[in-house]
C-alpha cells in the first residue's frame, strides 16, 4: 500500500494558504545569517514602498539614494545590530517580517509630532513595518507578533 500526499499549490507554485496552517513556521530574528531570505521577501515586494526597504524609521543620514542605497544601509544595519526584525520562515525561505526597535533606533514614525505631544511616556519598543507574501498574509504577520519583545506584543493584542 502506498500513501500520497497532496499538497495545493497557489498560482506560484507555492503551498497553498491551507496547507500553509500545517506548515512548520519558524520565527528567526533578522540577522546577517538570515539576510538572504530577508532579501529575497522584500526583493519580491519590489524593496517595499517603491524600493525603500523600511529604512524610513530609521535615522537615515547614512543612507544612499535610492533602491541600491536603501538595501546597502538596510543591509549595514542589519550587520551592525542596529536594525531588529522578526521573520517567519517556512523551511529557509521568509514569508514575512516585522520590523521592531527601540524609539532610539526607529526615531521617525508616522505622526510623530501629535504622538510626542499626546504621549505619557515612550515605549520600550516600537513595531514600524511589516510585509508578507499575499498569500500568507492573513497568518504569516501577526505570528511576528509573538517574536518582537513583550513590551512591543502587548501593543499589538
Amino acid at each position: 500500500m502506498y500513501a500520497y500526499a497532496f499538497v495545493p499549490v497557489n498560482a506560484f507554485g507555492r503551498p497553498a494558504y491551507d496547507s500553509l496552517m500545517a506548515a512548520a513556521h519558524s520565527i528567526e530574528p533578522l540577522t546577517a545569517r538570515t539576510w538572504d531570505a530577508f532579501a529575497a521577501l522584500v526583493e519580491r515586494h519590489n524593496g517595499i514602498f517603491g524600493g525603500c526597504w523600511c529604512t524610513y524609521f530609521h535615522d537615515c543620514t547614512g543612507r544612499g539614494p535610492g533602491y541600491e542605497g536603501s538595501r546597502a544601509f538596510k543591509q549595514l544595519l542589519v550587520e551592525t545590530g542596529h536594525a531588529h526584525a522578526a521573520l517567519v520562515m517556512v523551511d529557509e525561505e521568509a514569508i514575512a517580517w516585522a520590523e521592531y526597535g527601540t524609539p532610539d533606533e526607529l526615531p521617525n514614525i508616522h505622526h510623530s509630532k501629535q504622538y510626542l505631544a499626546e504621549a505619557d511616556l515612550l515605549p520600550d519598543y516600537r513595531t514600524t513595518a511589516s510585509s508578507s507574501t499575499s498569500d500568507t498574509r492573513s497568518t504569516s504577520t501577526s505570528m511576528c507578533g509573538y517574536f518582537v519583545p513583550s513590551t512591543t506584543r502587548s501593543m499589538l493584542l
